[in-house]
């Protein structure tokens, strides 16, 4: 029997992604998002072509699923999803050019965008819980 440290880590989020609801689900994917482009940091530092490109095809597949995810169908929402449309596509070109120019610097500025979306999607969670 297989008990290594991974399948327990595996099965932990499996058990999270299950039972989260749907803000919490984009929260995930936000920090994995960041994840991955720290990730991608560290494979430019150290020349770690394969591992940078795989990180920054993995980032750049959760800002693809969250654009497809933006509404644009009700008229409420259709300036906040052009807004963040926008800023995903910036992010999408940052790491784009972080691949292509092998630099850093598109990298950190894709964080701080992410995390400047990620700040406010956390705050609309707080004052969510809050009313609940």
């Amino acid at each position: 029997m297989n008990t290594s440290p991974a399948i327990y880590s595996e099965i932990e989020i499996t058990t999270e992604v299950m039972s989260a609801s749907r803000h919490r689900l984009i929260q995930m994917l936000f920090e994995k998002c960041l994840q991955q482009i720290q990730l991608a940091k560290a494979f430019v530092s150290s020349n770690e072509m394969d591992n940078r490109n795989n990180c920054i095809k993995k980032a750049n597949e959760i800002i693809l699923y969250l654009r497809a995810c933006l509404n644009f169908q009700e008229k409420s929402a259709v300036d906040l999803a052009n807004l963040l449309d926008s800023n995903y596509v910036f992010i999408e070109k940052c790491l784009l050019n972080a691949m292509l120019k092998n630099d850093e610097a598109y990298l950190d500025i894709a964080l701080i965008v992410i995390n400047n979306i990620k700040s406010g999607w956390d705050e609309i969670g707080k004052e969510y819980n809050q009313e609940k």
